[in-house]
Parts: C-alpha cells; structure tokens; sequence
C-alpha cells in the first residue's frame, strides 16, 4: 500500500522523468502479450513464450500447446491466441481457440500445463482473480467466474451488451467492469457477482481501463476519442477526440489503448503509433515517440509503462 501511494504521488513528476528503458522486436506475429513486471509471456504460433522483463531478448522457456483441428478436418493447426493473463507468482492463464466454435482455456504452472477446459461459449477474454479463480467473458458480455481447482462456476451474469464488449479489472482484481459497442457499462465485484455500479458512456467503446480503486474508468474507441469517467462524482473528466478513423496502411481501423497509473495519471495511443500520457490533476501531458508499428495494447506495471505491438514490446520507465 505505501508504495502505492508513493505512485499515486508521481503525478507531474512521473511524466516529465519517464523515458524509453529498452524495446525488442520479433520476427513472428505477436498474437498475445502481456507481463507481471518480472517475466514478459507471448503467445503466437500455437506456444507460450516466457522471456525475461529486463532483457525481452533472454528466452526463459517455450511451453507449446495442443493443436486443433483447421476446417480441413484431418488437418492439426497451431491453435489461435484470444487473450493471456500472467500473475505475480508466473502463473500464466491462456485463452484460446479450439475446434470449430469452442474454446480452449490452460492454466500453465511451472511450465507445464496443469488445467485444461473446454468451453461452447465465445468467450474473448480471460483473467485471473485470484491463483486460481478466473473470470472470463463472451462476445456478448455474459461473465463466467470458474474455480479451476474442481472445476465449480461461482457466478455468473448475462448482460446482454451488444459486441464488440471489452473487459477490464482493477489494480487488486475485486472489480471487473465491462462495457458493450453502445457504451453501456457495468462494474461487478468479481468474487461474488454483485452489481456495484453502470453507467452509459457517450459513445461506442472498443478498449477499457479501470483505475486503482475502481473510481476512473477509461475508454478508446475506434473513431478516435478517449473519454475518462469518475464513477464517484458522475462526470467526464476527460474528453478528446484524436481523429474521425484510425487506420494503419491497408489494415482495419485499430482501438485506441487505454491505460491508468493510480488515479491520476493516463495513457492511451495517439496517432495510434504514439503514446500520449496526461496528469489529470495537474492537465499537464506530453507525447512518447512510439515505434513504427501501430500499438494495440497498454500496461501499467508499478512505475513501467509497456506498450505492445505486433512485433514489439517497449518498456517505458
């Protein structure tokens, strides 16, 4: 908690020391990437890659997992990434896709796989609440709280948003928020189910934040704009709109990353190369020069800034 607070306090500070600690890039495709601030996991190509947070390039393991069935029946494929969590302890939860509709979901300890479920259910994303309870949620917004140790549903919830619907959780897990393409937003305690708050945003959502205590949410949206809600005051506290369409050479328009440090600090892409970091408190910001491939995804880690690509990871400080 106090170091928490130290970080909560960064504010104008963090912002004007923060610089490019180190960038790596792969050949292959990065489907999947995420870290704990320890250990980076990928996952592309049907494997699980655990390389070191302080040197991208140190390979630690490979954890390759089972192929599926192509619509060539009698043909196996390396099975396709949806979404990968990571806890402190280097517990690694994998979503991915398996024959025909369903889903596949591995919990991989230790290197080795200790838990495989397969689900009818089109979930997109997967997340760990605790070592070992998950969350996941479906194209449609329904959420599934599973006990990987027996297997045992704890709760569940259809909601019923209109895809595309994105998931998000706060910094110690209790809370999950999930917003659907019309904007309406929900926020659950993801223990036991219980709806806690909503609201509807004021336009159509395609990427989500929750801060620390769950008071900001953020939101990205195709179209360009990001929107910050202060779920105890009931209002905007930041509105801008970066542009009409974001769209890289000839690939589909790309969401505009979110992140949040604390309950002050945030971070979303711009030019969707770009990294644009603001001090709610202080409406002080500047621009991080990216790199020259579109980002997809931010993370905070304690003081690290990591951004994503398709063929890179770089790790901001």
């Amino acid at each position: 908690m106090v170091r928490f607070l130290a970080l909560m306090s960064l504010g104008l500070q963090f912002l004007l020391a923060i610089q490019l600690n180190h960038r790596s890039y792969f050949k292959k495709n990065i489907e999947v990437a995420t870290t704990n601030g320890q250990e980076v996991v990928i996952g592309r190509n049907g494997q699980v890659e655990v390389r070191d947070f302080k040197n991208l390039s140190r390979l630690k393991r490979i954890i390759s997992l089972p192929k599926i069935h192509g619509f060539a029946r009698n043909i196996l494929i390396p099975m396709p990434f949806y979404d990968i969590d990571l806890t402190p302890s280097g517990k690694i939860l994998v979503l991915g896709k398996g024959d025909v509709s369903n889903r596949r979901l591995f919990l991989i300890e230790n290197g080795k796989i200790k838990f495989f479920l397969k689900s009818n259910l089109f979930f997109i994303q997967a997340r760990f609440i605790s070592p070992y309870k998950i969350l996941a949620m479906t194209n449609t917004g329904e959420l599934v709280a599973v006990d990987i140790r027996n297997q045992k549903v704890l709760w569940e919830r259809k909601t019923g948003l209109k895809a595309p619907t994105r998931m998000a959780l706060n910094y110690d897990r209790t809370r999950v928020a999930i917003v659907g393409a019309n904007g309406i937003t929900y926020i659950f305690n993801s223990f036991t189910g219980q709806l806690i708050d909503s609201f509807r945003s004021i336009n159509r959502r395609e990427s989500l934040s929750l801060s620390y205590y769950s008071r900001l949410i953020m939101n990205g949206s195709f179209d360009g704009k990001v929107v910050v809600f202060d779920l105890s005051t009931r209002h905007f506290v930041y509105i801008k709109k970066l542009a009409k369409k974001i769209y890289y050479q000839n690939f589909p328009s790309l969401p505009t990353a979110t992140a949040i440090l604390g309950d002050r600090t945030i971070a979303y892409t711009y030019r969707h190369r770009n990294i644009y970091l603001y001090d709610l408190k202080t409406k002080k910001g500047l621009v991080l020069e990216g790199d020259r491939y579109p980002i997809i995804k931010l993370q905070f880690v304690g003081i690290y800034l990591i951004s994503y690509t398709t063929h890179s990871i770089s790790i901001w400080r």
